[in-house]
């Protein structure tokens, strides 16, 4: 069973999803996936594992949100021609009402810290290791999958 539609951003209408949200794989400068553990009082699915990212806020474009929310839950700055447009997903956890822009960054120049204002950093040593996780959000798959077929990952 399919969890993600892939929404082709030419072709569908955006405005029968409710809310557009930016999500963002990032693969450290050692090469390892960080994704983000979401808090246990988390407003949605908490204690799930999920990309960093939230809500484009109006008269936001999807790059601009990535890296707004890069900042506000990492407190780092990523520049804008790092991150990478992977695509657009609508997820069956959200009965497909919520467009997802996702966006893959590599931390090239090793700026992560520890610090994480929204939930827990999660580090995975491969992308295996992603996978057999029970509580990913439906599109860490696709992201996945996704960025191993551009090269981004091994």
């Amino acid at each position: 069973m399919n969890k993600v539609k892939e929404i082709n951003l030419d072709k569908h209408d955006l405005r029968a999803f409710r809310a557009d949200f930016a999500g963002c794989l990032i693969l450290t400068k050692d090469n390892k996936i960080l994704l983000q553990k979401r808090d246990k009082k988390a407003f949605s699915y908490p204690n799930y594992i999920s990309a960093f990212g939230g809500r484009i806020e109006t008269r936001e474009t999807a790059t601009q949100a990535i890296i707004r929310e890069l900042k506000e839950e990492l407190e780092i700055n990523v520049p804008a021609d790092e991150v990478r447009f992977i695509g657009a997903v609508a997820e069956e956890i959200s009965d497909y009402s919520e467009l997802i822009y996702e966006f893959f960054w590599h931390d090239k120049k090793g700026i992560l810290t520890e610090k994480c204002n929204e939930g827990s950093q999660k580090i995975f040593k491969c992308y295996h290791e992603v996978l057999v996780n029970k509580k990913l959000i439906d599109d860490i798959p696709w992201i996945i999958k996704k960025c191993i077929k551009l090269g981004f990952l091994k």
